[in-house]
């Protein structure tokens, strides 16, 4: 698979990505949902933006195809669009969490613990 191939041999630092990206995962879309409340578009922006590139480390395909739906809604002042691309996200995102804390348990968050 695309992540394993792209850090072979290096299995502690795939797993500290790992394990940052599901950390950060929901605060980020918790952030997203924030900005879009406010109807703040420059700020949705850099934030989906932002969560492209960490989905796109970890091979989260899904979640980066949302998270540049919603940049691109942002850019568009799109708020319609923008909605209906947070909700595809929370579905990948639930999604991602579960195969990459199947995949890599040792990243899993603590509970309690951020």
């Amino acid at each position: 698979d695309w992540i394993e191939a792209n850090f072979q041999n290096k299995r502690t630092m795939l797993v500290n990505i790992v394990k940052l990206f599901l950390a950060n995962l929901p605060q980020d879309i918790k952030a997203i949902r924030q900005a879009l409340l406010r109807e703040d578009m420059p700020m949705l922006c850099r934030l989906a933006h932002t969560l492209k590139g960490g989905a796109g480390v970890v091979g989260a395909a899904r979640v980066r195809h949302c998270a540049l739906e919603l940049e691109m809604a942002a850019r568009d002042q799109d708020a319609f669009r923008a909605w209906t691309a947070l909700r595809d996200l929370d579905e990948a995102a639930d999604r991602v969490l579960a195969l990459l804390t199947r995949e890599y348990p040792e990243s899993a968050p603590v509970p309690g613990k951020a």
